[in-house]
């Protein structure tokens, strides 16, 4: 399994199905570690994650007012946003909660494992800069 463990939030039984299998596809970079159906099961179920593959629209409490709180609670958390939204939409929303990676739904398929490996990638250095540094990363 791989060490880079990923939550999915999306209220779609469907599309965390799909995502799942596509995930596992690739279990060497990254493990599904569980799933989330609403904004505040989300938040329950962040605990030791490094991605979340975040949904804009789920309910209980909106993906948008999701990512503000972790952006604060986990900061080095690593946030990919999707969405039923189209890409110009979904690039302004990402801009403005200072994510770098939005993709909508129906290019997930496509289009999140590229993004996705990169984050793991950045996470890689950053652990590597820590520990040369002896700076513990805490996640």
């Amino acid at each position: 399994m791989g060490e880079f463990r990923v939550l999915i939030a999306d209220d779609s039984a469907m599309i965390r199905k799909a995502l799942c299998e596509l995930l596992l596809a690739h279990q060497e970079k990254w493990q599904v570690c569980g799933e989330a159906c609403d904004g505040q099961d989300t938040l329950q179920k962040v605990g030791e994650l490094i991605v979340l593959l975040l949904d804009l629209s789920i309910p209980v409490l909106r993906g948008t007012e999701v990512a503000k709180k972790l952006k604060i609670s986990a900061p080095l958390l690593r946030i990919i946003l999707m969405s039923e939204q189209e890409s110009a939409v979904m690039e302004l929303m990402a801009k403005q909660l200072q994510l770098r990676h939005a993709i909508p739904n129906s290019r997930l398929m496509q289009d999140l494992v590229p993004p996705l490996t990169e984050v793991c990638r950045e996470m890689e250095r950053e652990r590597n800069v820590a520990g040369r540094a002896n700076i513990p990363l805490e996640h």
